[in-house]
């Protein structure tokens, strides 16, 4: 199981060029499988996985942990971003 922490509130200082929020969004590969928790408080995460080469086409689940801003406020982009079937 590999865990991509996607956005959270804290820069990382090795690599300047993600976005961090308050918030936080993971993507979980585990085998052949790919998930995601949670999306952050904005679109943030979307742009931190382009930086990152994570395909969120490949997320075949998003669990949100709980209904607060900062876990879910980036449905929005993450349907713009994939459709899930």
């Amino acid at each position: 199981m590999r865990i991509t922490t996607l956005v959270e509130n804290h820069m990382n200082q090795a690599r300047l060029s993600l976005l961090a929020e308050h918030g936080v969004s993971f993507y979980i590969k585990s085998g052949e499988h790919v998930y995601m928790s949670d999306v952050g408080q904005s679109g943030s995460f979307a742009d931190n996985a382009a930086e990152l080469d994570v395909d969120l086409s490949q997320v075949e689940v998003l669990a949100i942990s709980h209904h607060h801003y900062d876990h879910g406020g980036g449905l929005k982009r993450f349907f713009e971003e994939r459709t899930l079937t």
